[in-house]
């Protein structure tokens, strides 16, 4: 929805427990109504974040240290719990997925042993 009214050029403002947008001419009656039908979700997006001394939302996750390698945040976790960069790692991150649904195929009933 949101990138929707960015497409439109229209710009949102939360205005109590209304939303204020303009151009209006710019908000066809089929984005209107989708508008109105989401307009809790889109209060709750324009809501101000609270920010921490480091400038991140005060609820979000603390990403961790970037990868020594390629500095990325990218990462995921195998099932003995060793972190894995998906940059660095992304051959490896393609067999687990692959063995995830090899596994979920088997215990459904569909799959074979490779």
């Amino acid at each position: 929805m949101m990138i929707d009214l960015d497409d439109a050029g229209v710009e949102l403002q939360p205005a109590g427990d209304r939303l204020r947008y303009r151009p209006a001419d710019r908000v066809s009656p089929d984005l209107l109504n989708r508008m109105r039908h989401c307009k809790p979700a889109l209060l709750a997006a324009l809501e101000p974040v609270e920010l921490d001394a480091d400038g991140w939302p005060v609820d979000s996750v603390d990403p961790g240290e970037p990868c020594p390698v390629c500095g990325s945040l990218l990462k995921w976790w195998d099932s003995w719990g060793t972190e894995h960069c998906q940059n660095c790692e992304r051959e490896t991150l393609t067999r687990a997925h692959e063995t995830a649904e090899w596994a979920a195929s088997v215990r459904a009933g569909r799959g074979r042993h490779p």
